[in-house]
């Protein structure tokens, strides 16, 4: 992915227009659009000023990276393994009026659950 298609996705991603970005930057509309359609691309300023609004290193900004593909994918794969351990932990603990176990906070409820490693 180029720069231009992953600010527009960053952005898109955060519900901001062309417009709120711009004015964000202090630049105008225009030139935000012409870095999404490949045009011209942003001074160092504002790529810093873009790598901090969106959380994302300067290298996955500028870099046009492979394996980046590959490192999404291993993440959705490991959020969807601690989705079902979660899901089967709420499942076996509290869901099923388990036994508690000792509280490491006050006023708390605590529940143990394990499954493999």
């Amino acid at each position: 992915m180029n720069f231009n298609e992953k600010l527009k996705v960053l952005r898109t991603a955060r519900g901001i227009t062309q417009e709120g970005l711009s004015e964000t930057l202090g630049v105008s509309r225009q030139a935000v659009a012409r870095w999404e359609s490949a045009q011209a691309f942003p001074d160092i300023q504002n790529l810093l000023e873009l790598s901090r609004i969106f959380s994302v290193s300067l290298d996955y900004l500028v870099k046009n990276n492979e394996c980046e593909k590959n490192v999404v994918q291993t993440q959705i794969s490991e959020l969807r393994h601690l989705a079902l351990f979660r899901m089967k932990a709420a499942k076996n603990t509290y869901a099923a009026a388990a036994p508690q176990c000792a509280s490491c906070r006050p006023e708390s409820h605590d529940f143990r659950f394990e499954e493999n490693s």
